[in-house]
């Protein structure tokens, strides 16, 4: 890193906009004082101390702390030290004066300083008693180390300083080689009393030796401070023996470590030391000292890491010879060797018996039989086992003797462990007459746990020998006691079936690198794998037949429960796996994956299989756990296998699936699915995921009812995942197969969703995997749109199922809206919705077709959903599609539609049959397809491909609903008043058709057509042929028709509603209002025409609708818009309009009250109102009211539009203008007729009333 310049970092300091920088600037001059390289540079260019002085005299008080805190820091430092301490001294004398620039109290932060002064100053700070804090403490310690090393020397081991400690002084020890030694060196040559302090070994002596590892000190150091160290222990004993743990975990455990890791020359100097320490254990003879224990042995022994077994041995030979009160040597197999092993110190010691397994084996076993010698009643270890788990060594001597183990187990897991007793298996028939016996015992015992006890002891002492068929005949001798609930209440506990000897037996696999796993062949391993399996079988037999049992409690049998878990576990682990392979290797075998699936893994499956059998049969479901569920599944096993080949686990899988059909049934395979389901993942994850391709298949054909769970198995991911022909393939497969159990489907009579026969007959297959299938080809990238598309045909030509037909089209379509889909492709997929999804759409219920013997057995029920031709007019919108498929598809819809109304006609024809009704002499009923909506909907979203002769349609249906026949309507009252006909589909589709009377009516495509004629004469471009398309004119027929019916029918609300719709969407654009100018005010102005020629006529209907009213909602109120704003011919025009109908109303004979007061709210209710002061500009000056003496009505009520105008009205954001209304008020105001003169005031007062509101500036006003 580059060092920084000196006058960069003076820059810094003196700075005053950053304080970060200055800060950072601090902390660089703090370091670069310390440096030989930058303290005379930087030193001299920040000003020496008198520069240093100066700067702090700016600093805030934040960096002034900083920095006394930083320079303080610098008293550790070594180079040009004199120059730097003079330097500092002449500082703080600076910041200390009287005379002082800053007279800030900030001496508590100088005092931070002192530590990197010379002694003199520190010595004068001192005497005058200062009270240094921990920081500068530490800063002393090591600036003036000298000084404080010679005081610590003095008084460390002095006897007159009480009970102190050296914690307060690790400022001045920690690390500092030099003073350790000299500290040794000090007390190991010291004559006389000495005083160790009480944590010397704690915060000296061993955080010294664990540095020196830590640190990779040489031997030669390490040996040095470790002899400096038992030197004093051997000096000043009664010290260490207030503390054994120094001994026996740090101190003893440093030098065992130092000893086994040591070379020949220095081994047995190591071991001197190990032997001395393990004398200065304490002898118990004092009040404070504590009598070394066997446990205090085994804890030496087994503190060690990475210890190998025979040097631990060594270790316990040792430590048991030179502690005091032992004095044993346990490879004395003299007498006299033997009764010293019973002369312990501590009375009734008992061995830990994790010792015998800490050693190795050999002589282990060697001291077993000494022990026993000495004790012939094996009453000498205690009942623990080793390691963390349970064990069989936890077995008790004897029923009513808890405090000793049963040397038994003991003896047999030792010969069993070793060379000789895998060699020579002569002393497994002293263990079955011992096995016999206890047998005996339980059975002619008469209390409930000691027959237990015996029978446990029985068992375990079977599992420690490792005698698999012994304990297959011991399982089942013990079922005699199935009656006996209290003896089997502790029978099967965790203390014999959740054991780590009983779970390593039945795991059938010897551990590696042990002479069990030298003489095991492949066939032992089979022959034990095999004895396993049955002896599982025969203890879940067992808890089979104790369920019916009274005081049946299932927490007692969790033990067996989960043995087969833990037995699945140990045969899964990768230690045992690699030592079967190692026999395998031994054995001659190549193939050791085979070898371990044909004698692991599928015996394993198969008894786990056969176990969850037991446990789900009817008399057995209360063994199961609170999910109803076994403790563990075949499938663990092949979930748990590493590093199997994608073959073979394809093979496995494959075994498990016909596995568990066989045994479970198909309930429980179903019930299963989930592990079924994991199989197949495994094998489609694997490198080789083809292979899984079979199985998917099978399982999704024939999955029945677990549609739910083809998803995990066929998505995307696994198909990106096959190679391209694999993938091909197994998707024609796929839907060669779904084809042809749609085939069948198809072939069956009909079946209504949600009826019992729905229930009854299962589908030979499930919707839910023809979707998925569909979705799954949805714009996929595995395989060529071709195959795509060829797929999805043939699974479209033979769906019948709503749901999976639009799942296809969608499919089918996300290929034509890829821009790259070639031409031929693309009359593919059109062809394809042609032949298949038209005549499908046209059906009376695109649910379901009818064949000719429903439609002549009865009237078919009608279809309320039209999904397909929905989606097919959607696609006339999409944008992804080229003009030609729009077209093409829309056309399609056409035909659909047409085909619709057809069916839909032969449907009513044999309604009125059925029902016995008929319609008046020459009386017809219009054309609709079966859904009216689906009419409305293309005339709303697909007009340019819509033909005159569907609008006809919808006109007719329209007109029809508005003013019905007098058949039509006889009819309609007639299935009103059938109660059971008016809730029938019969009844419901009738009314659908007929029954729109007044405002429903609009809904069959007058709405529409008034806002068709509102749109900009470019979106009615028809894409027909000239003529055969839909245009103004025929929209505008469709709307008088439907007036001339409304007026007709004397409802005037609907000809106002018609007339307001018609004006609803002019301010859409500047494109919808010259629609609407040219469109619909023609059409009203016709409708006003019909009115006017209907009250001259002598037989006009009583009712009419309000011309005036009419009139005003086609008053051409300008488009105006924040980017479009309205033109002046525009509003002029609209001016003249309303000025004429004010004259209009100011002519009538008549009331004008609520006329007029509907023209004000029409007038103001207009969106935009920034032309409203414009408007009333021009209206005013139009006729000049003000002028006149005699004004006429129309002039009055012109001026009060004005007024409400000038009201309503927004900002113009026009001076000129501005000042053209403030004009016309001052006329207004000053006109010459009272009335007049007064209406204006009026307005004025209103308008200034308004404040800030208002953007009139009257002060400009003249």
């Amino acid at each position: 890193m580059k060092r920084p310049n000196s006058a960069d970092v003076v820059a810094d300091l003196r700075q005053t906009e950053h304080a970060g920088t200055r800060t950072a600037a601090i902390a660089t001059l703090g370091k670069a004082l310390r440096r030989a390289d930058s303290f005379l540079p930087l030193w001299t260019a920040v000003g020496g101390a008198d520069g240093l002085a100066a700067l702090m005299a700016e600093f805030s008080v934040k960096d002034v702390q900083v920095l006394c805190r930083w320079l303080g820091r610098t008293a550790s430092a070594e180079n040009f030290r004199a120059e730097r301490r003079a330097g500092m001294g002449q500082l703080v004398r600076l910041l200390y004066d009287e005379a002082r620039e800053d007279k800030r109290p900030l001496r508590v932060y100088y005092q931070d300083l002192i530590p990197a002064c010379e002694l003199e100053v520190v010595e004068e700070w001192e005497a005058d008693g200062a009270e240094w804090t921990s920081f500068q403490q530490k800063a002393l310690s090591r600036g003036h180390r000298e000084r404080y090393e010679e005081n610590f020397l003095a008084r460390v081991f002095e006897v007159d300083e009480g009970q102190r400690t050296l914690s307060a002084d690790r400022t001045v020890f920690k690390g500092n080689m030099k003073l350790h030694e000299q500290v040794f060196e000090k007390i190991v040559d010291r004559e006389g009393e000495a005083q160790i302090p009480r944590d010397f070994y704690q915060e000296f002596a061993l955080p010294l030796l664990r540095r020196l590892v830590k640190k990779k000190a040489n031997e030669a150091t390490r040996d040095k401070f470790l002899d400096y160290v038992v030197s004093v222990a051997r000096k000043y004993p009664d010290e260490l023996g207030r503390r054994p743990n120094v001994v026996e975990s740090n101190l003893l455990q440093y030098a065992i470590r130092e000893w086994k890791t040591a070379k020949e020359e220095r081994k047995e100097v190591m071991k001197a030391h190990v032997v001395h320490l393990l004398e200065l254990y304490p002898a118990g003879k004092k009040a404070w000292e504590k009598q070394a224990t066997l446990g205090t042995v085994h804890n030496i022994i087994v503190t060690p890491r990475r210890m190998a077994p025979e040097a631990r041995f060594e270790l316990l030979r040792l430590a048991l010879r030179h502690l005091h009160g032992y004095g044993i040597d346990i490879e004395d197999d003299s007498d006299s060797g033997i009764a010293r092993l019973r002369n312990l110190p501590v009375e009734g010691d008992l061995w830990p018996v994790s010792v015998f397994f800490s050693i190795d084996i050999e002589n282990a076993q060697a001291l077993f039989e000494r022990l026993a010698k000495a004790y012939p009643a094996g009453d000498f270890f205690e009942p623990s086992g080793y390691g963390r788990n349970t064990s069989v060594l936890r077995q008790r001597r004897g029923p009513d003797n808890d405090r000793c183990g049963d040397a038994e187990i003991l003896r047999s897991l030792l010969i069993r462990k070793s060379k000789a007793g895998a060699q020579d298996t002569a002393w497994l028939d002293r263990v079955r007459r011992i096995v016999e016996d206890r047998k005996k015992a339980a059975q002619q015992s008469r209390e409930p746990i000691h027959r237990a006890f015996w029978t446990k002891s029985a068992m375990n002492l079977c599992v420690a020998a490792g005698d698999l068929e012994m304990l297959a005949d011991t399982v089942l001798w013990a079922q005699r006691f199935n009656k006996d609930s209290l003896t089997v209440y502790h029978l099967y506990s965790s203390d014999v079936w959740e054991t780590t000897e009983v779970v390593a037996l039945l795991g059938g696999i010897p551990e590696k690198d042990t002479p069990a796993a030298e003489k095991a062949t492949l066939a032992s391993i089979k022959k034990d794998v095999d004895i396993a399996s049955r002896i599982l079988v025969d203890l879940t037999q067992t808890a089979t037949m104790v369920v019916q049992e009274p005081g049946f409690d299932r927490s007692r049998w969790l033990s067996v429960l989960r043995l087969p878990k833990a037995v699945a576990d140990f045969r899964l682990h990768k230690d045992n796996v690699e030592s079967f392979e190692n026999i395998a290797k031994a054995g001659g075998s190549e193939d050791h994956a085979r070898k371990i699936t044909d004698i692991l893994w599928k015996p394993t499956m198969d008894v786990l299989l056969e176990l969850e059998a037991l446990l789900y049969s009817k008399t057995s479901t209360a063994l199961l756990n609170s999910s109803n569920s076994v403790e563990v599944q075949a499938v663990y096993i092949l979930n748990g296998i590493r590093d199997a080949t994608p073959k073979l686990l394809a093979e496995l899988a494959k075994w498990l699936i016909d596995s568990m059909r066989e045994r479970l049934g198909a309930k429980r395979l179903n019930a299963q699915m989930w592990n079924i389901v994991t199989i197949v993942l495994r094998v489609a994850n694997s490198d080789q995921p083809a292979l899984a391709c079979p199985f998917i298949r099978n399982l999704i054909m024939d999955g029945g009812e677990n549609s739910s769970w083809h998803r995990q198995l066929i998505n995307v991911s696994f198909l990106r995942s096959l190679p391209a022909k694999a993938a091909k393939e197994f998707l024609f497969t796929m839907a060669n197969t779904m084809r042809d159990k749609m085939r069948e489907q198809n072939a069956r009579p009909f079946v209504k969703e949600g009826s019992k026969a729905q229930a009854q007959h299962k589908p030979a297959i499930k919707v839910t995997t023809i979707k998925m299938m569909a979705q799954v080809l949805n714009n996929n990238r595995f395989i060529d749109a071709v195959s795509s598309c060829d797929i999805l045909t043939s699974l479209l030509s033979e769906a019948r199922h709503i749901d999976a037909r639009i799942t296809i089209v969608d499919s089918l379509i996300s290929t034509m809206e890829v821009p790259s889909c070639p031409p031929e492709l693309r009359q593919r997929v059109l062809h394809a919705l042609e032949k298949y999804i038209v005549p499908a759409a046209a059906q009376l219920s695109e649910r379901r077709p009818y064949s000719e013997e429903e439609w002549a057995a009865g009237l078919p029920e009608a279809g309320e959903e039209t999904p397909l031709t929905e989606i097919l007019l959607a696609q006339t919108k999409n944008s992804k599609l080229s003009d030609e498929d729009r077209a093409r598809i829309a056309g399609l819809v056409v035909a659909a539609l047409e085909g619709s109304a057809a069916t839909n006609a032969r449907w009513m024809e044999l309604f009125l049959t059925k029902n016995g009704f008929s319609l008046d002499d020459g009386e017809t009923l219009p054309r609709c397809p079966v859904n009216p909506k689906v009419l409305s909907s293309m005339f709303k979203d697909c007009t340019l491909y819509m033909p005159v002769s569907l609008l006809t349609m919808l006109r007719e249906m329209a007109l029809v609903n508005i003013d019905p026949s007098p058949g039509i309507t006889r009819v309609t009252e007639a299935v009103k008043k059938d109660r059971d006909l008016l809730n029938s589909n019969a009844g419901k589709h009738w009314l659908k058709h007929f029954n729109n009377p007044g405002f429903h009516a609009s809904s069959l495509g007058l709405d529409i057509a008034a806002a068709v004629l509102q749109r900009p004469a470019v979106w009615m471009k028809s894409k027909l042929e000239s003529g055969k398309g839909v245009d103004f004119k025929a929209v505008q027929d469709f709307v008088l028709a439907a007036a001339n019916k409304f007026l007709q029918k004397e409802r005037v609300e609907l000809v106002d509603a018609l007339a307001r719709r018609l004006c609803s969407e002019r301010m859409v654009s500047p494109q919808h209002w010259e629609s609407w100018r040219d469109n619909c005010v023609p059409v009203v102005n016709d409708i006003i025409a019909r009115i006017n020629d209907m009250r001259l006529s002598p037989g006009r209907v009583p009712t009419l609708p309000n011309v005036f009213r009419l009139k005003v909602e086609i008053l051409p109120v300008p488009f105006s818009s924040a980017r479009h704003a309205a033109t002046f011919d525009d509003s002029v025009a609209y001016v003249i309009a309303l000025s004429d109908l004010i004259e209009e109303l100011g002519s009538r004979r008549g009331p004008y009250h609520e006329d007029f007061a509907y023209l004000k709210s029409d007038v103001v209710r207009a969106r935009s109102k920034t032309g409203f002061a414009l408007f009333a500009v021009e209206l005013g000056r139009m006729h000049a009211a003000w002028a006149s003496w005699e004004p006429t009505l129309a002039e009055y009520l012109r001026m009060e539009v004005v007024g409400e105008l000038l009201l309503a009205a927004e900002d113009p954001k026009d001076d000129s203008l501005a000042g053209d209304v403030l004009e016309m008020m001052g006329d207004w105001t000053g006109a010459n007729e009272d009335e007049m003169r007064a209406l204006g005031v009026v307005y004025e007062g209103k308008l200034k009333a308004l404040g800030k509101k208002g953007w009139i500036a009257w002060d400009a006003q003249k």
